[in-house]
């Protein structure tokens, strides 16, 4: 007879946690090209900051996890441990993306494969058959892993997995036989699993506006911060700031002045050597220091002076032997700083500073995010193939891209763009008042389009021959087509002239929150957007024979007509400024009757309404030449 004790019943052990899991069950033998001494059960003591990315991997909140990463980390046997878990721990399809397939096969054999057979809990989930564990596909008891190269669109369209692993994605190539970038083409595969899925994307950096640099800001950009061993204060450590070193001293050679360099604590000043710097990444934490805009995505930034293996010495001889050399420099930049490359213009539109003014005001494309009263203008850039649009609700402190997009023909601006409606957090229905249209290409039919349209107010950029500083915007009348043929029956058209850098100045103070109004971004903008805003930086003149210098912007990738937009929208405010004001006395006006009606006073108000001013009753729709007098809604 069976008996069963049912006032004790059976309790699952806790669940380890994933890098626990590891510690206690991978196995890093003589076959692993790991550094001597690392032998044996593998030891996140060795690599403290590894725990962190772990725990990002085990938390079922995120799906995606992506790591920029300097070299000599340790990092990409992390992954490789990950994988072994997933197919251990909770199976289900593996994807694992090399550069090409040539490096696939040779990680597969060398690491990874040593990996699975040397660590008992994973090995158990081989097949008998030799057949199922080859280099390029593992056909395991509960799941399948599969290596592949970005450059084969084939592998990556077909292949549905729940966890993929994408390695040095800075090395992918942009674009795959002519279809989306081979991180894209996996991400779609694995968006089979929805919420279930986990991506894990690791690589050294190379420019801001590679893959995974773009991925990095996209997140909540977690470093890690370590704390002092001298005051205890934590800091993140930084090569620039933080890494002393005397070059003014001629008769050393680079590795005696490498020798004497050191880490000094940003706070309390003192000095930090290579045994300090082992306690303090010990005892380090990440620490996110952005907001996300996708909540399930983390990220990480980890340059390699943060491996025990690395000394301060070997960093600063690295970069003394660099400094001179611009691609060895870059490479420094990139490989050691874990860190992108940067041109150094005198000013520019940063990819972070984008996602900061984002981060600053969250809100959906489509929607005008403040219940202040406002004006929606629309700025578009004509090009061979279609149109880019932007649309902006503008108030006299706040400037919001609210939608923006392309058009497929001319027309669609009145058929589409104009009919648009969007609704304010007061619940009002607004939409586009004027645009602004870019007459430099196409001239003739945007002529034509705006005789026949007199919202629209057409604009040329200036050389600086018709403007200038103080008066950024010059209106002329124009009465006939760029071949001399007059408009005819008494039309004309306002040609707006835009100063060639004024603006693209204001744009870009706005976006580096150094301006007097603040610009944001709706979630929905991607990352062609984001290359496009950033497509010119401002440049300074080599000195002529007085000294004398010039700034100026250059064009440092094309297209740019995004950040062509978005310079139009500062010509619109300039123009839209006596709008403005009115509208903001309009707010005040409204906020105190607000008041008044909570403290039970229902005095009329002698002003116009906001619906008076959603319907544009009150306003004047004045086309003057004069660019003071001109009203945009």
């Amino acid at each position: 007879m069976i008996s069963i004790n049912i006032e004790t019943p059976y309790i699952q052990p806790p669940r380890l946690p994933l890098w626990e899991w590891v510690e206690q069950n991978i196995v890093l033998s003589l076959r692993q090209p790991v550094a001597r001494g690392s032998y044996g059960y593998y030891r996140t003591d060795m690599v403290p900051y590894a725990r962190g990315i772990f725990d990002a991997l085990e938390d079922p909140s995120l799906t995606r996890v992506t790591v920029v990463k300097g070299a000599q980390l340790g990092l990409t046997l992390l992954g490789y441990c990950w994988v072994c878990y997933c197919i251990s721990q909770d199976p289900d399809p593996v994807l694992i993306v090399m550069p090409n397939a040539d490096i696939a096969r040779s990680k597969s054999q060398q690491n990874m494969m040593p990996l699975i057979e040397d660590s008992p809990t994973v090995a158990a989930q081989l097949t008998t058959d030799p057949d199922d564990f080859k280099k390029s596909e593992y056909i395991l008891r509960r799941c399948a892993v599969n290596w592949i190269g970005a450059n084969s669109p084939a592998n990556l369209a077909s292949r549905a997995s729940r966890y993929l692993l994408l390695d040095e994605t800075e090395k992918y190539p942009v674009n795959v036989k002519d279809e989306a970038g081979a991180v894209w083409l996996a991400l779609e595969r694995a968006k089979t699993f929805e919420d279930f899925m986990k991506v894990l994307e690791t690589s050294t950096p190379v420019a801001e506006h590679g893959h995974i640099s773009q991925s990095y800001l996209e997140g909540d950009r977690r470093q890690y911060n370590v704390p002092c061993a001298r005051c205890g204060k934590p800091f993140v450590i930084d090569f620039k700031r933080d890494f002393k070193f005397n070059t003014k001293v001629k008769s050393k050679r680079v590795d005696e002045i490498a020798r004497d360099a050191f880490i000094e604590c940003p706070s309390c000043n003192k000095k930090l050597n290579d045994d300090d710097k082992e306690r303090m990444v010990d005892d380090g934490k990440w620490v996110a220091e952005a907001k996300t805009i996708d909540p399930k995505h983390a990220t990480f930034k980890l340059p390699s002076w943060y491996a025990k293996w690395v000394t301060i010495a070997q960093v600063v001889q690295n970069f003394l032997q660099s400094k001179d050399d611009p691609s060895r420099l870059q490479n420094f930049v990139n490989s050691t700083c874990g860190d992108w490359w940067r041109e150094p213009p005198k000013k520019e539109i940063s990819l972070a500073a984008i996602r900061d003014r984002q981060t600053k005001h969250v809100y959906a494309q489509g929607v005008v995010p403040t219940s202040d009263d406002c004006v929606l203008l629309g700025t578009t850039d004509i090009q061979q193939s279609h149109l880019v649009f932007h649309v902006y609700a503008l108030t006299l402190r706040a400037h919001y891209l609210i939608d923006n997009g392309y058009l497929a023909v001319i027309d669609d601006i009145d058929e589409q763009l104009m009919q648009r409606s969007y609704i304010d957090d007061a619940g009002r229905e607004l939409f586009v008042t004027k645009v602004l249209l870019d007459t430099g290409y196409d001239t003739m039919k945007a002529y034509e389009y705006a005789l026949r349209h007199p919202y629209i107010m057409p604009i040329k950029g200036e050389k600086g021959s018709k403007t200038r500083q103080t008066k950024p915007v010059a209106p002329s009348r124009i009465e006939s087509f760029p071949n001399g043929k007059l408009f005819g029956g008494k039309r004309s058209l306002t040609l707006f002239h835009i100063h060639p850098h004024f603006f693209k100045d204001q744009l870009s103070s706005a976006i580096n929150s150094s301006g007097e109004v603040g610009i944001f971004f709706h979630k929905g903008i991607d990352s062609e957007f984001m290359k496009q805003m950033t497509g010119e930086v401002l440049k300074e003149t080599k000195p002529d024979k007085y000294g004398k210098t010039e700034l100026y912007w250059e064009v440092v990738r094309r297209p740019q007509d995004d950040f062509d937009c978005g310079q139009y929208s500062f010509a619109a405010r300039h123009l839209a400024q006596n709008t403005l004001m009115k509208l903001d006395r309009m707010t005040t006006k409204r906020r105190e009757l607000d008041l008044q009606e909570k403290a039970g006073n229902d005095t009329p108000s002698t002003e116009e309404t906001p619906e008076a001013q959603a319907a544009g009753i009150g306003i004047m729709d004045d086309l003057s030449v004069d660019p003071e007098s001109v009203s945009l809604t």
